[in-house]
């Protein structure tokens, strides 16, 4: 039985940990014991609630503050009673802590993620370069995320793995669903999904809505999500006089359901890696308009998939809203992204990706244990 322990962060239910949730929940219980590792406390979010009525052992480190690093000592005794063959993490700060207690408990293979290609600055670049070294392999869920390691960090092709998000299919309806369809009926019916922070460019989205004010085509946005920027954005909103075009929902949960009522989704982001929301859009059928930044172009294929802009551009990305005001385009090119979620991006290819990786490494490992010991 290979022991695996899970280090991230946060518990709440964004990207890197729906995947995280994925994983642990799709391996294989007769070959793998799994645990999960939230730094932050399990208010702040679902995701150990939910594991545990999967039956995986959880711990929350609780830490609350920067004046409480002290907490991470706990896992020290953690990671000494449950002595995992695996340490694995998604996110810069847990990678930071995996890579060092990992190191200093002498487990075998120690496993880190690179979940986007923003190049690393300051502090953060110097915590990366000194630590990266105590790291086993770097797992990228993206082409972009493998060049930033390669041309930031000249981490070696041996070191880093290519293993793109996976989804459930079929994605479940949403009660609400057909409600929201109905609130935008007989109008183009643009969607956002996300936490709503600068990086995720919904002032850009406003902008460009601003824009097509006058264009005589009747246009309702729904705005999924909350965050920092919720208050900036709705007040935003209201001086571009888009009160009655725009509607913010709020954070939902099964947000993936809620998509089938959109005609188009729209993820205008500065930086991503690869986002969870365009697969799930993809897979119901719904096409895509994005910008060219991280592994999002490894996803939307222009005009086959979806549209791709440049990030910031408010003018081209009301253009794109305009062209995909053609229902037989749409139509085509939801199809098209159905059909490329089904061939390459599915829960179960990612699985099987991890579980070869995990093999591999684990084999190496001993074999590396096996030498010295002969030596």
């Amino acid at each position: 039985m290979t022991r695996i322990l899970f280090v991230t962060t946060s518990p709440q239910l964004a990207g890197a940990e729906k995947q995280l949730l994925a994983l642990a929940s799709g391996l294989d219980r007769e070959q793998y014991e799994v645990m999960v590792v939230t730094l932050k406390g399990e208010r702040e979010g679902r995701l150990l609630e939910v594991l545990r009525r999967e039956n995986i052992k959880t711990e929350s480190l609780n830490i609350q503050h920067k004046w409480e690093l002290w907490k991470l000592i706990r896992l020290f005794k953690i990671l000494k009673t449950f002595q995992p063959d695996i340490l694995q993490s998604f996110l810069f700060f847990d990678n930071v802590v995996a890579r060092l207690f990992g190191y200093l408990n002498q487990v075998p293979v120690v496993i880190s993620g690179q979940r986007n290609a923003k190049p690393t600055t300051g502090m953060r670049l110097i915590l990366e370069r000194l630590t990266l070294p105590l790291t086993t392999h770097v797992v990228s869920n993206s082409e972009a995320g493998i060049r930033a390691l390669r041309n930031q960090h000249a981490l070696e092709a041996d070191k880093m793995t290519l293993i793109p998000n996976g989804i459930t299919l079929p994605i479940g309806v949403h009660n609400d669903a057909e409600d929201l369809r109905t609130h935008a009926e007989g109008k183009l019916h643009i969607g956002f999904v996300g936490y709503l922070t600068h990086q995720k460019g919904v002032e850009v989205l406003l902008r460009a809505l601003a824009e097509l004010k006058h264009s005589h085509q009747p246009i309702y946005t729904s705005i999924i999500g909350d965050g920092p920027e919720l208050e900036h954005l709705t007040q935003e909103a209201i001086r571009l006089g888009l009160e009655d075009a725009v509607g913010f929902l709020g954070k939902q949960e099964g947000a993936a359901g809620l998509m089938r009522a959109f005609d188009v989704l729209v993820l205008p982001s500065l930086w991503e890696g690869m986002p969870n929301v365009i697969m799930e859009a993809m897979a119901q059928g719904i096409p895509v308009i994005a910008t060219k930044v991280g592994g999002i172009p490894e996803l939307v294929t222009p005009y086959v998939t979806g549209l791709l802009i440049e990030p910031e551009d408010a003018q081209a990305l009301a253009q794109a809203i305009l062209t995909l005001n053609d229902q037989h385009l749409r139509e085509r090119m939801g199809a098209a992204g159905r059909a490329r979620i089904e061939q390459d991006f599915t829960l179960e290819t990612m699985i099987e990706r991890f579980n070869q990786l995990y093999t591999s490494l684990l084999s190496s490992s001993k074999k590396h244990a096996s030498s010295i010991q002969t030596a």
